[in-house]
Order: structure tokens, then C-alpha cells, then sequence
């Protein structure tokens, strides 16, 4: 009896400290904008934040600036003004941004770089096992990386970005190609994720189904941010008139 009253507070106690760790984490963008060839607009006034221990979902047409917010939260590109804020210890070299495909290295055979990536990154505790499967990794270990197509270099650049051992991750698409139970699998792994306090953040137009696995989307329109919903407060049903609404207006 007095086993168990421990243990029960021991893991209180451990949920907590993860939430107030959570509740103490984020990533802080203020007025963050960025332009093209110094007069093309991308992005517009960002001014947003993202809580560690979340998931996000950046959403809008294309176009609307989600690739762009993305690339300058993991530090890719520099925006033309704003201030974007991380924790303490905290900065853009601890982000594993999945790009839409993976060309490093062409000569290089698959499982090659595998290994040599492991041996120049710390691995994460993600189930290795599901990523091969989820991905269909295996099918292209002797394949050259210059030799894959766009969805085997894609579930490439997926497949090492969630190997990496990093406090925010990124994804790009992370469902295209998948059938519908791998894309179950994965989207379990992001859960993981999140519930070990990363930050998780997807650009995906494939949000049915997988509504319970966003805690915030994020709506990006022309640049800016139109809304920020809260998932937990939205009636799924309601889910999608509402994101049309948002992103496409009276259209």
C-alpha cells in the first residue's frame, strides 16, 4: 500500500515539473517579418509564441509564408527584422528541421549515411524500429542518395531528422507518401515527442484524422498570422469550416 502511495506521488510529482517546465518554455517570435530580394514580402509582423511540450500545426495556402517561418525558426534563414527569442541553453542548433528532401552527399549509399549520422549527432530515444518500418527505410539502404526518388529522399530527410536528439523538431509534410496506417504509426511517434517536452511543429495540408494530434494551429494568411486555434476548445465537427474560413475568407 505505502509502494503504490509512493509511487503515485513520485509520478505527480514528475508530471509537475514537466508542466511547469513546459509552462516556462517557449519559443518567442515579436514582429518578425522577412522579405525577398528586399521589397518581395514573405512574412509580415510575426508576432506568436510556441510552448515546449506542444505540438503545432503551421496551416494556409500555399504561398502563405509556412515554409518561410519555418526555415527561420531553425535558423536556416534570418528574418529581415523582429526579435525571435529562445529559452535559456536553448537555440536554433538544438532544431532538426526535416526539409522536403534530402540530396547531401550523392554518392553516398543510404545506410552509409546513416551510420555516418549517427556518428556525428546524439540519437534520440525514438523507436527506431517504427521510423524504418513507417518510412519503408529498409527498401533503400543500398540505394545511392542521388539515385532516390522525391519520396524516398523525403522519407530520408524525415527518418534522420527524427533520429536527432533535439529540444525542437520541425517537419515539413511529414505525412505525404504514407498509407494511412503508416501515417497512424508516425503520428504516434509525434506524440512521443511532445510528451518528452520537445516542441513539435508540422507544416501539413492532411488534418483529418489527426486532429487530436495538434494542440495549436497556427493559420498563416499572406504573410501573417490570421489566428492561433487552440484545438482542445474547437468542436471537431466545426474544425474545418473554421480553418476554411480562416484561410480562404468569403472566397
Amino acid at each position: 500500500m505505502h509502494i503504490h502511495l509512493i509511487k503515485s506521488l513520485y509520478l505527480h510529482i514528475v508530471s509537475k515539473k514537466i508542466t511547469e517546465r513546459s509552462d516556462n518554455l517557449k519559443v518567442s517570435l515579436n514582429q518578425v517579418s522577412y522579405f525577398y530580394k528586399k521589397n518581395v514580402s514573405v512574412l509580415t509582423d510575426i508576432t506568436t509564441s510556441f510552448e515546449f511540450g506542444k505540438t503545432y500545426l503551421l496551416f494556409g495556402r500555399n504561398g502563405a509564408g509556412k515554409s518561410t517561418l519555418a526555415s527561420i525558426l531553425a535558423g536556416e534563414k534570418k528574418p529581415t527584422k523582429g526579435i525571435i527569442e529562445f529559452p535559456k541553453n536553448i537555440n536554433t542548433s538544438n532544431v532538426g528541421y526535416q526539409i522536403q528532401e534530402f540530396n547531401s552527399f550523392p554518392n553516398l549509399k543510404v545506410k552509409e549515411v546513416i551510420l555516418f549520422w549517427k556518428s556525428i549527432n546524439d540519437i534520440s530515444t525514438v523507436d527506431e524500429n517504427v521510423l524504418i518500418y513507417a518510412l519503408e527505410i529498409e527498401s533503400i539502404l543500398n540505394k545511392k542518395v542521388k539515385l532516390l526518388s522525391g519520396g524516398e529522399a523525403r522519407a530520408l530527410s524525415l527518418y534522420l531528422t527524427c533520429l536527432v536528439e533535439k529540444e525542437i523538431i520541425i517537419l515539413d509534410e511529414p505525412f505525404a507518401g504514407l498509407d494511412t496506417k503508416k501515417k497512424e504509426i508516425f503520428s504516434e511517434e509525434i506524440k512521443k515527442m511532445a510528451f518528452k517536452n520537445k516542441l513539435v511543429i508540422l507544416i501539413s495540408h492532411e488534418i483529418k484524422g489527426y486532429e487530436d494530434l495538434f494542440d495549436y494551429i497556427t493559420v498563416l494568411r499572406e504573410g501573417s498570422i490570421k489566428s492561433v486555434l487552440d484545438t482542445q476548445k474547437l468542436d471537431k465537427n466545426d474544425l474545418f469550416s473554421i480553418l476554411k474560413m480562416e484561410v480562404w475568407g468569403n472566397e
